[in-house]
């Protein structure tokens, strides 16, 4: 994708943004934002698609909203959240994996279903009590670092980037960029 598609795409997806966070209610920013991690998160399951990697994508959901939960919801813990969704993922691959089959793909399937659900919905769903609790500046101000820090790394690594940094999963991405 050339500089200016990201840029329009930056611009759209920035405007739906502002527009979220300046007027929504504080529980359709929760809902906007369990959409955006949902999204993310199929994203990411498909990414290892081609290696013929298939996590659990309704696991991996089922997983994120029960991590989620405990960010909108006082009453559960992020403790209790990630304990069901332990539990709830053993007992999903404890009946899966009933075959000596499907075994042999077990590791990855397991590692990529529980870390999607978690690293995706974990780490994003702070943006609602920094929300809730500081406004909508401190959000401003994360999206701006994120987005400078992005952008400033794909000009310096488009203009003076040499080196590739893994060429088989983004071959256009060099350590100068990075």
């Amino acid at each position: 994708m050339n500089f200016f598609k990201r840029t329009l795409t930056a611009f759209v997806l920035l405007t739906i943004f502002f527009l979220v966070i300046q007027f929504m209610p504080l529980l359709g920013f929760f809902i906007v934002l369990q959409i955006l991690i949902l999204v993310s998160l199929f994203e990411f399951y498909n990414l290892f698609s081609a290696k013929k990697i298939y996590p659990h994508k309704t696991l991996g959901i089922a997983l994120a909203l029960i991590i989620s939960s405990s960010f909108y919801f006082e009453e559960i813990s992020v403790e209790l959240a990630l304990f069901v969704a332990l539990l709830v993922a053993g007992l999903y691959f404890l009946i899966y994996y009933n075959t000596l089959e499907k075994l042999v793909s077990f590791h990855s399937t397991v590692a990529l279903t529980f870390f999607g659900a978690f690293y995706l919905s974990f780490t994003l769903n702070f943006f609602y009590p920094l929300m809730e609790e500081r406004g909508p500046f401190y959000i401003y101000f994360l999206l701006v670092v994120i987005i400078v820090g992005d952008t400033g790394a794909y000009l310096f690594g488009s203009l003076w980037g040499r080196r590739k940094m893994v060429p088989i999963a983004s071959p256009r991405k060099t350590w100068e960029g990075s």
